[in-house]
């Protein structure tokens, strides 16, 4: 994508909104958490289910995120500045113990 979008037109700055699956409701039984993160080392620790799958969430995310900059830093953009902004919401609840987060 990244090698494409420099050709056309070259001089023209790459804008690109990247909007992986949230990792709200991370940990409930609809929750994007590949398996082969769940004993990822930062989640191997947590013994409750739900934080062990909002944990693979956030580490399959950071992973993915790492792959856009690796494209970034790497290609046809490896000598452009770069401005990477990112946000996210306000977190998960930690009013239950089922709860899935841990602010």
């Amino acid at each position: 994508f990244t090698e494409h979008q420099k050709l056309s037109p070259p001089e023209k700055p790459l804008f690109l909104y990247y909007a992986p699956v949230p990792i709200r409701g991370a940990g409930g039984d609809k929750s994007d958490h590949p398996d082969e993160y769940m004993d990822a080392p930062a989640c191997a620790g947590l013994d409750n289910e739900r934080r062990r799958k909002a944990c693979a969430a956030a580490v399959a995310l950071d992973e993915s995120v790492g792959h856009v900059a690796s494209a970034l830093n790497t290609g046809a953009y490896a000598n452009d500045d770069h401005v990477v902004a990112m946000t996210a919401d306000n977190g998960a609840g930690t009013w239950r113990v089922s709860s899935g987060g841990s602010n």
